[in-house]
């Protein structure tokens, strides 16, 4: 990546390693490195005692770490969540959020800038896709976070919910996930991550043979092919009759439940058909559903349904399906809330099926 490859963030203490000692240091040294910034959260070369003067000079001269500059940063008053617009080396921009939910902290990370997608609901589809992010800078928004936050507070879990499908962005995305949870490195369990894919069904496969046990979500938000078409025009290629059953087999590999992430829009996927629809379409997959009122973007032509429908919706789901909860997201007082993340980029060429009229008013 340009502008990148002075940078060690997204590099493992095997790789550190190997590039510190053909700086004349120690293979222990690079992982020294790796330890002070990724566990530490150290990002001056002079402040790591433990190296030896010399080498710390030569490093400060050859390498940079490659930590994002945050451009803007804007906390919702409402529920604290922060919004955090961050600008890598190439001037380009992605956005990550911290959420706060009774003293825990849940950080969401972007995975990519822009996205190839197009989910019609989604501010970050109407973009396009720019660019992958590296593994360096998707870890740099993590190390960045927890630099911003307050004494005392420290990231909980993270979600790959940010911009871009992570799933197109696989080997980055892992990598950068294995440095997280580097026992020398922040030492976050892998449970306490969850990846959430628009419905990219062969590494949907994939992922369940790794050995990081990632939690899974599956962007779903319709039980019929035709209204998935509009909202996830992936799902023309990947269908719920392909999409189903490899979220069964990640579900029974890991032994672990799934989430199904649904977001309610008023008069096109909330009806009482559609609830029944969904509960039968989930009835044999160890789940839950996570039902997201829409969030409001300035294009798209979809409301968000009364709070009446949202629990009538809810209540013919359960007890179908065993776990259900009605989730308002975090942050839309600052359009960090889900579908909403488009950084600082116009929104001025969207595509046509951003402007397709819902299948039912």
């Amino acid at each position: 990546m340009a502008g990148e490859q002075n940078g060690i963030l997204g590099q493992t203490p095997e790789e550190l390693a190997e590039r510190v000692a053909a700086f004349g240091g120690k293979p222990f040294h690079g992982k020294q490195v790796f330890r002070w910034v990724n566990q530490r959260g150290v990002f001056d070369f002079e402040q790591m005692s433990d190296l030896p003067k010399s080498l710390r000079e030569t490093l400060k001269k050859e390498v940079s770490i490659g930590l994002p500059k945050v451009v803007k940063s804007t906390t919702a008053g409402s529920d604290g969540a922060t919004k955090l617009l961050l600008q890598y080396a190439d001037r380009q921009e992605a956005e990550a959020v911290i959420i706060r939910d009774r003293g825990k902290i849940t950080l969401c990370l972007s995975t990519q800038i822009g996205c190839a997608l197009g989910c019609t609901f989604c501010m970050t589809g109407a973009m396009g896709f720019k660019r992958n992010l590296t593994a360096g800078e998707i870890v740099g928004q993590f190390l960045f976070a927890q630099k911003y936050l307050k004494a005392g507070e420290s990231v909980r879990n993270i979600v790959l919910m940010g911009m871009g499908e992570p799933l197109l962005n696989y080997e980055a995305t892992l990598k950068a996930m294995r440095i997280i949870t580097a026992e020398q490195g922040p030492g976050l369990s892998a449970r306490r991550i969850t990846l959430s894919t628009a419905g990219v069904v062969p590494k949907i496969r994939e992922l369940a043979e790794e050995k990081i046990k990632l939690k899974l979500a599956v962007s779903l938000h319709a039980a019929t092919n035709e209204k998935r078409n509009l909202l996830v025009p992936l799902n023309k290629k990947y269908p719920l009759e392909e999409l189903l059953p490899a979220a069964e087999e990640f579900a029974r590999k890991r032994k672990r439940r799934i989430t199904f992430e649904y977001i309610l829009i008023d008069g096109l996927n909330d009806t009482p058909e559609d609830a029944h629809l969904l509960a039968k379409r989930v009835a044999q997959i160890p789940c839950k559903i996570n039902l997201i009122p829409y969030n409001p973007t300035p294009f798209a032509p979809y409301k968000r349904p009364s709070i009446e429908r949202i629990n009538r919706f809810r209540e013919i789901l359960f007890p179908r399906t065993p776990a259900v909860t009605v989730r308002f997201s975090k942050g839309s007082e600052v359009e960090a809330a889900c579908g909403q993340l488009a950084a600082s980029y116009p929104l001025n060429h969207l595509p046509k099926s951003f402007l397709t009229p819902a299948l039912a008013t």
